[in-house]
Order: C-alpha cells, then sequence, then structure tokens
C-alpha cells in the first residue's frame, strides 16, 4: 500500500459491496471512516495484532489472496522434493524448476481468443482484466479492481498480467497496473516484475523486461 502511495489498498471492501461483488456480513457499525476509505486506517501491531482506527473499516484481501495461495502450494511442493511443477489457480500461476512452461494469455478485448504466448520458469504469473459475461455486451463490463482515489471500477486499462518471482506480489501488482497503467513502471521496476496491459482503447503495451519472454499467439 505505502509503496504504491495507496493505489493498492485493501480497504476497498465497501466499494466493492455496492458493485456486488462481495457479500455484506454482519450489521453496518459507525458508516465508512470519513473521506475515501484508505489503508492508512489499519494499524499493524506486535504479535500478529491488527487494529482498525474506525468501527465502519471494512477489507478484502482478494486481491493477493489467489496469489498467496499458489505460493503456499509452491512451498509444499518444494517441501515434499518435488522437483519441479506448475500451480494453476486460475489467472494466477508459479512454476519452479528446470523446466520452462508456455503459458497462453487470454485477449481482454476478445475473452474467447489468446493474445500472446509467454515462456516462463521460476516465476510467477498474475492476469486481471474486466469482469468477462458471454451473456452481455463487452462494452457494458467493468472491472473489479476498485480505484481508492474514486472508489470506483478502474477504467484505464483492460486487462493486465505481471509476471514477477512470487505469485502474491505478481497478483498485487495486476491491480496498480489495472489503475495505474504504464504508470506503474517504477514499482515493477522495484518489484523485478514485468507486465504486458491492454489500454480500454484496445492498444497493447509491454514492459522492456517483458520482451524476451513473449511470443505472437499462434
Amino acid at each position: 500500500h505505502h509503496r504504491s502511495r495507496g493505489v493498492f489498498d485493501i480497504a476497498v471492501a465497501p466499494a466493492l459491496q455496492r458493485l456486488g461483488l462481495l457479500p455484506c456480513h454482519g450489521p453496518h457499525i459507525g458508516g465508512e471512516p470519513a473521506g475515501a476509505a484508505t489503508s492508512d486506517a489499519i494499524a499493524l501491531l506486535p504479535q500478529n495484532h491488527v487494529r482498525f482506527h474506525h468501527p465502519g473499516m471494512k477489507v478484502d484481501l482478494g486481491g493477493i489472496a489467489k496469489g498467496f495461495a499458489v505460493d503456499r502450494a509452491i512451498d509444499s511442493l518444494r517441501e515434499s522434493d518435488q522437483s519441479c511443477g506448475l500451480v494453476n489457480a486460475g489467472g494466477d500461476l508459479a512454476t519452479f524448476g528446470a523446466s520452462a512452461e508456455t503459458i497462453h494469455i487470454r485477449d481482454p478485448r476478445s475473452p474467447g481468443g489468446s493474445l500472446c504466448q509467454v515462456v516462463i520458469a521460476n516465476a510467477a504469473l498474475a492476469s486481471s482484466a474486466r469482469l468477462f459475461d458471454p451473456m452481455e455486451p463487452a462494452d457494458t463490463s467493468f472491472s473489479s479492481t476498485i480505484d481508492p482515489a474514486t472508489q470506483r471500477p478502474a477504467a484505464e486499462i483492460a486487462g493486465a498480467t505481471v509476471r514477477a518471482p512470487s505469485c502474491m506480489v505478481a497478483d498485487a501488482l495486476t491491480k496498480i497496473v489495472m489503475i495505474s497503467g504504464e504508470r506503474a513502471a517504477g514499482i515493477l521496476h522495484a518489484y523485478q516484475a514485468s507486465a504486458l496491459l491492454v489500454t480500454a482503447a484496445g492498444d497493447v503495451c509491454v514492459t522492456p523486461e517483458w520482451q524476451d519472454v513473449v511470443r505472437a499467439a499462434a
């Protein structure tokens, strides 16, 4: 959250609830914090304790949960003396071992098609895109990534895929790219990550580090 200057924010749960993307559990206590919800209203204390500075604070860890689970699965495979492997949780995946894996990246402009292929080894990939409903027109879709500055779905980017050393980091960075687009280059570099993104206008952009792994779709 701090390294992204607030772009990645786990306190966007109320916005997701308003969109019907998260259920509402329990009573509504005290309303939301004044102004935009922000993770600055959360204190991380010793001995794994957490304090909310406002009784109405709600958080959603969905932005990193799947990536975290993939990393833990990779750890379990390594601990059981497996020499190589791939864990795919649907949109988020990671590999380890000497063998390279070819991954097909879905085109967010046409979810039934492939945008490109990526070859990775000992790395992770995570993707985020607009929600896809085959029964609805593509131009009515929206993203489940919430821009904390507006509390609305990010609209600048149609889809993003990030390659990073860990899947949890890749998962988090996709949300930052979905919100910031090419302005996320600095934080991607800080985490030794690279990205491919498709803008809402349909333009495809990649960071320089990405180009050595990408292949055109068959």
